[in-house]
């Protein structure tokens, strides 16, 4: 199980940060496992050791620029992918260092403190064709990105493209690569119709965290925490697409936290 103190840190980081979220009228809402904790467990999973927001990219930079304006050198702040030199992700974490939470490190970032992740929710077409192509464009780039770390089995589903990604491993940096995918997320944004929404940082299967604009375009609350927070009036649709039978625990040896955290030596 995760230690209370950090699980302390991280709830209160989310319930900060859906204050800043309300306050500002940016729609952001719970996604993933931290849906699943608001529906079953009314609060987060036992034994998760982050919260998920997703916020529409639209509303990202705005986010972004209230964050640094209200909490720059505060004990919150929030990474952005763009501006952290060694932080490969395109996903942007709002972290809570108060007290001694900065004694916690993420093995996989080694950012120190506890974390929300926020996923921006990129446009992508409808046209199953076109979103294949970009979503093949951006796993090539996190392959890459994947091989610099030394995980050089991952991508084997990506038949010759795994070569094309082990070719941009070895020659480009690892910024310039996951700037190259961040711009290939955003693509579609212009897009005025014949779109959905995707989380182009999901560690599930081709379409499995898919979201179709009827299912996020209203917002409900469920008990979370003690709070009231929002989640898409879709959520069980969604959540079944990506997980399946939402509602079953996991077996024993599977109720471990995702991201691996120590104390600072």
């Amino acid at each position: 199980m995760v230690q209370d103190k950090f699980r302390e840190g991280v709830i209160a980081g989310a319930l900060k940060l859906w204050d800043i979220l309300k306050e500002n009228e940016i729609k952001g809402f719970l996604i993933g496992g931290s849906a699943i904790g608001a529906v079953r467990e009314q609060g987060m999973i036992p034994w998760d050791d982050d919260v998920d927001y997703a916020v529409k990219r639209k509303d990202i930079k705005r986010l972004e620029e209230i964050i640094e304006k209200k909490y720059s050198g505060d004990t919150y702040y929030l990474v952005v992918p763009e501006n952290e030199p060694d932080y490969y992700l395109p996903t942007y974490k709002f972290v809570n260092k108060t007290g001694d939470l900065g004694n916690y490190i993420d093995k996989g970032t080694k950012l120190h403190g506890a974390f929300i992740d926020i996923f921006p929710l990129d446009k992508t077409p409808k046209f199953v064709l076109f979103r294949r192509v970009q979503q093949l464009l951006v796993r090539v780039d996190r392959v890459s990105i994947d091989m610099q770390s030394g995980k050089m089995d991952t991508g084997k589903k990506l038949g010759w493209f795994r070569g094309v990604a082990k070719l941009r491993a070895k020659y480009l940096s690892g910024k310039s690569i996951q700037k190259s995918m961040i711009r290939k997320c955003k693509f579609f944004n212009w897009l005025p119709v014949g779109y959905c929404y995707y989380n182009f940082s999901t560690p599930y299967g081709v379409d499995r965290e898919i979201y179709f604009r009827e299912e996020i375009a209203e917002l409900i609350k469920l008990p979370f925490e003690g709070r009231q927070l929002p989640v898409a009036s879709g959520y069980d649709t969604i959540l079944r697409r990506t997980y399946g039978d939402y509602m079953q625990l996991p077996s024993e040896e599977n109720r471990k936290a995702a991201h691996i955290v120590k104390g600072k030596d």
